[in-house]
């Protein structure tokens, strides 16, 4: 969702891509029409894109594509250093996080009643809260032992946490508070 694209951190060292030729224009409309509501800004200024000849695009367009090959060369490079790799957060190895409770029942009771499609969460949801303890008990107790389970994988380290590792072993005369400087 939204709150998981705003909290991924970008590597810095990742190349840009270059901005279109429509994302150039808006910039420039936004700086020549400062009074237009940020809501209004969308629509007027597709508005006028779309009434733009080739002629008045082409400044816009300046070295576009030339950007996108430069950028292409540099992402491919960036790939190929296995610098992408190590700023991936999941890969498909790594492990979901545990069920809740819950989530267990709600798997099993949507499994169980495949006629229900779009109103079948909102009905497992009202049948969960009128479910007493004892009957929530099998759940709960899946849940805690998936959490327990010794044989489930680990996360691998985040590029982070590897550097860290490493940073630390390497500084081992180092206090933890002169470490953090």
């Amino acid at each position: 969702g939204l709150r998981s694209l705003a909290a991924r951190a970008r590597d810095p060292e990742r190349p840009k891509k270059p901005l279109t030729p429509w994302l150039r224009f808006l910039e420039h409309f936004r700086k020549q029409r400062p009074e237009v509501k940020h809501k209004e800004v969308l629509q007027a200024a597709s508005a006028e894109w779309k009434t733009l000849a080739e002629a008045q695009r082409a400044p816009f367009a300046g070295n576009y594509d030339s950007d996108r090959a430069e950028y292409q060369r540099a992402i491919k490079a960036y790939v190929d250093a296995g610098k992408a790799a190590a700023w991936k957060k999941a890969t498909p190895e790594t492990p979901k996080r545990p069920p809740t409770a819950f989530k267990l029942f709600s798997g099993e009771f949507l499994a169980a009643r495949p006629e229900l499609k779009g109103e079948g969460p909102k009905q497992a949801k009202e049948t969960w809260e009128t479910m007493s303890a004892q009957q929530k008990e099998p759940y709960e107790e899946k849940a805690v032992a998936w959490k327990r389970d010794p044989e489930k994988p680990k996360r691998p380290p985040t590029a982070f946490l590897l550097f860290a590792s490493e940073f630390r072993a390497a500084h081992a005369e180092l206090k933890m508070v002169e470490q953090s400087k």
